[in-house]
């Protein structure tokens, strides 16, 4: 009788140690796995933006190429030497 009270009383603090030294591994093992998650997602979504950003910037370069290219530079006529350039004052 006496050995048996003395393995049960082992075995639950065993099982107490057990637990109080499992729970703060275990909430930092949740902990970090939500960081993981938590970071994963944003990273996502900011190569997402990221993405998007460089799609309409080039975009809006393809659209300035084209529309230099599209326009024939004009040759503007030589001025005329009698004419003083205006300066600003």
């Amino acid at each position: 009788m006496n050995n048996s009270f003395y393995f049960s009383f082992a075995y639950t603090v065993t099982i107490r140690y057990a637990t109080v030294m499992l729970l703060p591994l275990v909430s930092c093992f949740l902990f970090l796995a939500n960081v993981r998650i938590i970071a994963w997602s944003t990273s996502i979504t900011a190569y997402r933006i990221f993405l998007k950003l460089k799609l309409t910037s080039a975009k809006a370069f393809k659209r300035r190429r084209k529309r230099s290219r599209s326009k024939p530079r004009s040759r503007s006529k030589p001025r005329s030497r009698s004419k003083p350039r205006s300066r600003p004052r």
